[in-house]
């Protein structure tokens, strides 16, 4: 759509200051936030998170950090279609102050890998404990090498609000398929309230901004290459089985013609993402939508077939020399 936000009674096109909901890929930033407390020794992976939140409920069996940046923690996803309006109800300041409620509705028995944006928010209230910081200060600062202001939490204080936010819509129900205006296939739907979740999906960004983030870590910027392994490595659960081959800390692996590529895709009310990277080559591909459920995935990977093909003449057989190691 060529008219995605709203200012003052008038529409207007998008251009790259436009910003975007990221939805889950909101995940893929927190690990790098993750990755580098770690580096610096602030955050152990492998520590209970007893240690980061202070009277956080009892669990069964131990819960690390590590467990829920990698989903195998047993903290459940969203149960029916979803169970957010008990927690957007409410204007939360961090992480920590929610973290407790979602375990108490959210700790399940099983220890599989188990996708929950829910775990992300505990996450987070770790990652404030680790650094004294409530976490849209942490990720404001903690992404300063790589630009200022890449990357914002909804609706928080510390970055300002965007002047160029993305008007929402969501598609309309039945078949239209000869619409003569945009507004007869969609509908604009209001915002809600994602700061208790903002480490697993309610953060905003640019395309662009989004795109530099990506080079930022691939580049070796944000994290040096041991911590860059760490984060694209497949994990293990709590009985020594492979979690999951596709998955590692925040980000989802796999491999296109003997290249490594990571990702995470992301949807949510008014927004589809997808960020996909080839870390070896230093190739970023950053999908921004503002309607849910639109295909970025298909065409990430066109794009990134694209750009492959044209770097891949000048790559082979050359080693990628990367910042930080």
């Amino acid at each position: 759509k060529n008219r995605v936000f709203h200012k003052s009674s008038e529409w207007k096109a998008a251009d790259n200051d436009t910003t975007y909901r990221l939805a889950s890929v909101s995940k893929a930033v927190t690990a790098v936030l993750a990755m580098r407390l770690a580096g610096r020794g602030k955050l152990d992976l492998d520590a209970s998170v007893h240690d980061y939140i202070d009277d956080y409920p009892v669990t069964k069996g131990r819960l690390t950090p590590r467990m829920l940046l990698g989903h195998t923690s047993g903290i459940r996803h969203y149960k029916g279609r979803s169970n957010a309006g008990r927690y957007n109800k409410q204007a939360w300041d961090t992480c920590t102050d929610v973290a407790a409620l979602l375990h108490d509705t959210a700790f399940g028995r099983n220890r599989d890998y188990l996708y929950s944006p829910h775990a992300y928010t505990i996450l987070g209230a770790c990652l404030e404990g680790a650094s004294g910081m409530d976490f849209q200060r942490l990720l404001f600062e903690e992404l300063k090498p790589a630009g200022r202001n890449l990357i914002s939490c909804e609706g928080g204080s510390v970055a300002g609000k965007p002047t160029r936010l993305s008007q929402l819509w969501a598609r309309r129900s039945g078949k239209r398929r000869r619409a003569k205006h945009v507004s007869d296939m969609y509908k604009i739907v209001g915002r809600d309230r994602l700061n208790w979740k903002w480490p697993g999906g309610g953060m905003l960004s640019t395309a662009s901004k989004l795109a530099l983030f990506g080079a930022a870590v691939c580049d070796g910027t944000l994290m040096a290459d041991r911590w860059q392994d760490e984060m694209w490595s497949t994990q293990r659960l709590w009985n020594g089985n492979t979690a999951r081959s596709d998955y590692g800390l925040g980000w989802s692996l796999g491999t296109r013609g003997g290249l490594r590529i990571v990702a995470h895709r992301g949807f949510q009310t008014g927004a589809s993402s997808y960020l996909r990277m080839m870390p070896d080559q230093q190739i970023v591909v950053s999908i921004l939508c503002n309607t849910r459920d639109l295909p970025v995935i298909n065409l990430g990977r066109s794009i990134m077939a694209d750009a492959v093909d044209f770097v891949r003449p000048r790559t082979r057989g050359r080693t990628t020399k990367r910042k930080g190691k």
